[in-house]
């Protein structure tokens, strides 16, 4: 079916007015609440859909509204006091089946737990899920919907798995051609170009906004960690990195593969970059204006 030029753009129109409006909506009541209960947003995400932010955020101030008098109880007397075997009088076969008897206690009572890494055995999750997480406060308020959410790796903190997902994020902005937040990977201050002079933040997002706008597109990408050496608040992780993508200016194909390394400083309880040499990557001397 054929459309002309007017019909096209007045289906168009009604529906981007109908976004502009739903967004300031949405706008607004962030800040209502923000202002009202003290609540922290990061920038909403361009892909999520207006009419999904907007329930979120009405979730979010319905949640905000029952806490607000609500006295806070530690997990245990929240789920009324259930009495756990010690695991020490479990075998490591009887091990698995209490778990699943413990995290369905805490899901019918809307409280989740994660463990992000294969490497915590079922006696320390099931210790930390029975002793722990028990002595934990949560608001005393329960509406369906809500779920309280835990995650292992916030109390026992492993290390490698954290320097890991700091490059898998780098990787993923980069091959996407993604500058967005990208100040939350490299550090505020310390940070040194891969020759160890002394750099900015700013200029090292300036650089990595150089290498995504001189690529057109990524077409194939591979990385595979190598080694992640931890010495204290530091380490080098290095990861096997190829690929190959357009130039934007030429349209040729460009490609490169080996060794990208990352030094990374713990600071503040997070990882963060302040060196990094990328395989195909140089640093460009920022043009003066003239």
């Amino acid at each position: 079916m054929k459309h002309d030029h007017r019909s096209k753009r007045s289906d168009r129109e009604p529906q981007s007015n109908h976004d502009k409006l739903q967004r300031a909506l949405n706008d607004s009541k962030r800040q209502r609440i923000a202002e009202r209960f003290g609540a922290k947003f990061s920038p909403p995400h361009p892909d999520m859909p207006l009419d999904v932010e907007a329930e979120w955020l009405d979730n979010i101030e319905r949640f905000e509204e029952a806490a607000l008098g609500a006295e806070h109880v530690r997990v245990r007397e929240f789920l009324g006091n259930p009495v756990f075997s010690d695991v020490k009088d479990l075998s490591p076969e009887q091990l698995p089946q209490e778990i699943e008897v413990v995290t369905a206690l805490l899901e019918e009572n809307n409280i989740r737990v994660d463990c992000l890494s294969d490497d915590v055995s079922d006696a320390d999750f099931y210790k930390f899920l029975t002793t722990e997480l028990m002595d934990q406060e949560i608001e005393d308020v329960r509406l369906e919907g809500f779920t309280a959410c835990f995650i292992y790796e916030e109390f026992h903190p492993n290390n490698r798995m954290d320097i890991e997902e700091l490059s898998r994020d780098f990787f993923w902005r980069l091959f996407r051609r993604d500058s967005r937040f990208i100040d939350f990977l490299f550090a505020k201050k310390g940070m040194r170009d891969p020759d160890g002079r002394p750099i900015t933040q700013d200029a090292a997002i300036e650089q990595m906004k150089q290498w995504i706008n001189s690529i057109a597109v990524f077409t194939t990408h591979t990385t595979a960690v190598r080694q992640c050496d931890i010495n204290g608040d530091s380490a080098v992780l290095t990861v096997d990195t190829s690929w190959t993508g357009l130039d934007a200016t030429s349209l040729a194909e460009r490609s490169a593969s080996g060794e990208s390394i990352f030094k990374v400083q713990r600071l503040n309880g997070h990882w963060w970059i302040v060196q990094m040499t990328i395989a195909g990557f140089e640093w460009r001397e920022k043009k003066s204006s003239k």
